[in-house]
């Protein structure tokens, strides 16, 4: 995920004529190769992503573009433009230290050289992604400054969250960090390489919610998940909320969203006492379902 909010932050400098985030450093920070196999592994996904346009584009560069500028690049862009133009504002009132949890490879000490004479940054992340980066800085010829500090953390450690249900997760995932091995982000691999909620499961249907008047409904997708080759055969999805496996009741919550107390040693995760296809559920807190 590091190196794939990487590439979009990367790509989208390079190819934008009004760039609203302007990342000159994340491209350095990636091999030729790695750069090339992202962008086959986004156009691999051109049918689940976008099979509406099929066959609308003259060449794989124009596709390529699409499924960066709609799926890949608009979170990352978003979420660290707005950060990073509301720490401008922090550091004009006063805030000395900037710390970033998930840190990946996020390039604001390497950019804004002005901002770092004010600034200590602390970037927190998992040990085998902090080391990648550091010697991706090191090949790459940057020079770290001195007010940096990187703090190694895994955060999938200690976490008592069993149980969860994982909606529309996906399932893919790039092995190609270097040099370690890969960290790997999604459900099966929490379960594999770090004993992450064992008793965890994804879910595969459709969520609606009505803003206007406070509901939410289910149901099951037409869509099925894209996965590599060979790995949906290996899991197993909840494709209708009725399928939702039942999880052991925490003693904290006595009571579902409607106020129906949990009787039973085990519940649904989540709010709902039962979940029904196409039923719509009434979520505003202010008033009685």
């Amino acid at each position: 995920t590091a190196l794939m909010s990487a590439f979009g932050r990367a790509y989208h400098n390079e190819n934008s004529k009004y760039p609203i985030f302007k990342d000159t450093v994340a491209r350095k920070l990636m091999t030729d190769d790695e750069y090339r196999m992202i962008s086959e592994y986004i156009l691999s996904g051109f049918d689940f992503f976008a099979p509406e346009k099929k066959n609308s584009f003259d060449n794989k560069k124009d596709e390529l573009q699409y499924l960066v500028n709609t799926q890949i690049a608009p979170t990352p862009l978003a979420r660290a433009k707005f950060c990073e133009e509301s720490l401008k504002t922090a550091v004009m009132t006063g805030t000395k230290q900037y710390v970033i949890l998930g840190a990946g490879l996020d390039t604001f000490a390497l950019r804004e050289k002005e901002l770092m004479k004010s600034l200590r940054v602390f970037e927190v992340d998992h040990p085998l992604t902090s080391a990648d980066k550091q010697e991706r800085i090191k090949i790459s010829g940057f020079s770290l400054p001195k007010n940096l500090t990187f703090v190694s953390c895994d955060f999938t450690k200690d976490n008592l969250c069993e149980g969860n249900c994982y909606v529309k997760e996906e399932g893919g995932y790039l092995r190609i960090l270097y040099p370690q091995p890969p960290v790997c982000l999604h459900l099966p691999a929490w379960k594999e390489f770090y004993g992450f909620d064992r008793q965890g499961q994804e879910a595969w249907f459709d969520i609606k919610v009505d803003t206007q008047k406070l509901t939410i409904q289910f149901s099951e997708s037409e869509k099925k998940p894209f996965a590599f080759p060979g790995e949906l055969e290996k899991r197993h999805f909840v494709f209708r909320p009725e399928e939702t496996n039942k999880t052991e009741a925490s003693p904290l919550v006595q009571t579902d969203f409607y106020g129906t107390e949990v009787q039973d040693d085990e519940c649904l995760p989540g709010p709902f006492a039962e979940l029904t296809s196409n039923q719509v559920y009434a979520i505003d807190p202010r008033k009685e379902a």
